[in-house]
């Protein structure tokens, strides 16, 4: 287990704090023209491996690791308070502070000035994984942070009626949780309740995480697209509003960084 600093701009520190964003990503360094173009392979040990093309690979060192723990960095100001000759310093953060409490004689510092010893937020890195920007999802942007409508997730269980009867003649059903985004998220909120027939489009994602050196591995259905096939006089509600699949928003760069670090925690 190693303590590393990391820094993050006040945003994500204010997203961390709210507890809003649990993964974090940094670009690999020292790339060659050819990663551009590569797959990933995933990790091996502290190692990211990439195919560059048939038995052509290339790997780079992971900044963090699982179990590491990480102080944050963030834009601070070390405060004299007290009287002349008996001041103690005490550290004030541009993340909970505004500029018009600072005396004109103290200015905010940059993150990376920031001392070991001032660092109010640890971490700890439950999971490390290389990926292509391009391959974010969803799921990454809301465990980033991103907040993008009033209902930006939604979590309901729908029962699906298997094709075959048991023993008894009985149709049994299998209970299945998704989560939605966007639009659909919206209108599953709004117009969704017990019983109501609906169609719905997922894409499956799978994933994992370490919790006390076991390896617990995740699927989660995501849906694409969503249909009601009952009619609002059926179900005495208001006519939902036409959703499309939502494809997911890719950053055009990917600065800053578990943070939190959860389950599918930090890629750099």
């Amino acid at each position: 287990m190693n303590e590393k600093p990391i820094l993050f701009n006040t945003e994500m520190v204010r997203a961390i704090l709210s507890g809003k964003k649990t993964e974090t990503r940094r670009l690999v360094k020292d790339q060659i023209p050819e990663l551009k173009y590569a797959s990933t392979k995933g990790m091996h040990g502290d190692y990211a491996l990439f195919t560059i093309k048939p038995f052509f690979y290339a790997q780079r060192k992971a900044a963090y690791k699982p179990g590491d723990i990480l102080y944050v960095r963030e834009t601070w100001a070390g405060i004299k308070l007290g009287p002349k000759g008996k001041e103690t310093t005490t550290y004030w953060y541009r993340a909970d502070e505004d500029d018009d409490r600072m005396n004109p004689d103290d200015k905010w510092r940059p993150s990376i000035h920031m001392p070991k010893e001032a660092a109010r937020i640890w971490l700890k890195v439950t999971n490390v994984r290389c990926e292509r920007l391009q391959d974010m999802d969803e799921d990454d942007a809301y465990y980033e942070g991103f907040r993008g409508c009033p209902h930006e997730q939604t979590r309901f269980t729908i029962a699906v009626n298997r094709p075959f009867r048991n023993q008894n003649g009985e149709r049994e059903a299998d209970f299945i949780q998704v989560k939605c985004y966007g639009k659909n998220a919206e209108n599953a909120a709004k117009y969704l309740k017990k019983g109501r027939k609906v169609s719905v489009v997922c894409k499956v994602r799978t994933g994992s995480y370490k919790k006390d050196d076991q390896t617990i591995y995740t699927t989660d259905f995501v849906v694409e697209e969503m249909e009601f096939l009952s009619s609002p006089q059926e179900d005495g509600a208001a006519a939902p509003e036409p959703a499309q699949a939502q494809p997911a928003q890719h950053a055009s760069n990917v600065p800053q960084g578990y943070t939190a670090v959860n389950e599918d925690g930090l890629p750099f």
